[in-house]
C-alpha cells in the first residue's frame, strides 16, 4: 500500500478512515462495505484499495483514529498541568473527558471490543496501544515528579478503572448507582493507588 505523501493524497485517505469511522459506529464494522466507504468518503472503490489492502486494513486505521482521540482526552489535560497541580482535581478532568470522548462514540466502542476478540491481531493490536498509553502516562507522572513503585501494573489498574466507570456510566446505566458518587469513589482509588 502506498503512502500518501501529497496534501491532497493524505486528505483523501483521511476522509476515507472518517467515513469508515462513521459506518463503523452507524451500522457496525460487519454491516458495512469497503463500497458504502467509498460511497460515504466520495472516492471511487478503487481509489481504497490504493491506500488499504481491505477492510479490515480500514478498520485498523479507524482504530488509530479513535484511540488517537481517547489519548488526546488524556492528554489535552496532562499537557498544561502546572508544577504543583492537585492530583485528584486532574484525575477528574481526565475522567471528564474520557467520558466525553467515549459518549460521542458509543456504537465504536462495542465494535472494537467485539473485534478484539473475534480477531487477534486487532487484539494485539489494542494491547500495543494500551502498553504505549502506559509508557506515556508513567513518562509524564515522572516528569512531574510522581515516581512509585510499579507503575506500569498500578497504571494499567487505573486505565481499567477509569474505562469500567465510563462503560457503567454510559452504556449500563445500573438505577441503584448514583455516578457522581461512583466517579469520586474511582478518583479517590486512583488517587490511593498513585501515592
Amino acid at each position: 500500500m502506498r503512502e500518501p505523501k501529497q496534501k491532497r493524497s493524505i486528505e483523501k485517505k483521511n476522509k476515507i478512515i472518517r467515513a469508515g469511522f462513521e459506518l463503523l459506529c452507524e451500522k457496525g464494522y460487519h454491516n458495512t462495505n469497503t463500497a458504502q466507504i467509498a460511497k460515504r468518503a466520495g472516492v471511487s472503490t478503487g481509489i481504497i484499495y490504493n491506500y488499504f489492502i481491505d477492510k479490515r486494513d480500514i478498520f485498523i486505521a479507524v482504530w488509530d483514529y479513535f484511540a488517537t482521540n481517547m489519548s488526546n482526552a488524556i492528554f489535552s489535560v496532562l499537557q498544561t498541568l502546572p508544577t504543583d497541580f492537585d492530583l485528584e482535581e486532574t484525575i477528574t478532568k481526565i475522567i471528564d473527558n474520557i467520558v466525553l470522548a467515549h459518549l460521542s462514540t458509543p456504537k465504536a466502542q462495542e465494535e472494537f471490543s467485539a473485534m478484539s476478540y473475534q480477531d487477534s491481531d486487532i487484539a494485539e493490536y489494542i494491547i500495543n496501544y494500551e502498553e504505549n498509553l502506559i509508557e506515556m502516562l508513567t513518562q509524564v507522572l515522572a516528569s512531574h515528579g510522581y515516581h512509585f513503585t510499579h507503575p506500569h501494573e498500578k497504571l494499567h489498574i487505573v486505565y481499567d478503572m477509569v474505562e469500567n466507570y465510563c462503560h457503567e456510566y454510559l452504556y449500563h446505566k445500573h438505577s441503584c448507582i448514583d455516578y457522581t458518587i461512583m466517579k469520586a469513589i474511582v478518583t479517590k482509588m486512583i488517587v490511593d493507588i498513585l501515592k
